[in-house]
């Protein structure tokens, strides 16, 4: 049985398992600007991405964010609004049981290691 609609081998498909029913909040990250489209096309339930509020507002791509139901944000020096309802929205599809995508590292990387992490 495939897990979408990619036939992905069984290691992958079992790796799946949590998206076939109930929340999950998915936290990978971000290698380049097909990322979300992988992770959408071996998924076999909608996922919502959250993502920057300046790439969500983009003439003509705004409308296609859109139809997929992404969650804009941005951060508290930008918009503390655009945050706050970001942050209900993820929320609220949680307790939907929807799933819902992150990439913290904020964006699309070059290399294949990771931002590096600084204390809050």
């Amino acid at each position: 049985m495939a897990a979408g609609p990619l036939d992905l081998p069984d290691p992958y498909q079992r790796d799946l398992a949590y998206s076939r029913a109930g929340a999950a909040l998915i936290v990978c990250n971000h290698v380049s600007y097909v990322d979300a489209l992988l992770l959408m096309a071996v998924s076999p339930r909608p996922i919502r991405f959250v993502m920057d509020v300046s790439i969500f507002r983009l003439p003509v791509m705004s409308w296609l964010f859109r139809q997929v139901r992404a969650i804009p944000i941005a951060s508290s020096r930008v918009d503390p609004a655009v945050m706050e309802r970001a942050f209900e929205q993820v929320s609220e599809a949680l307790r939907d049981g929807q799933l819902v995508c992150i990439f913290p590292e904020g964006g699309s990387r070059t290399t294949a290691s990771c931002i590096r992490s600084v204390p809050a």
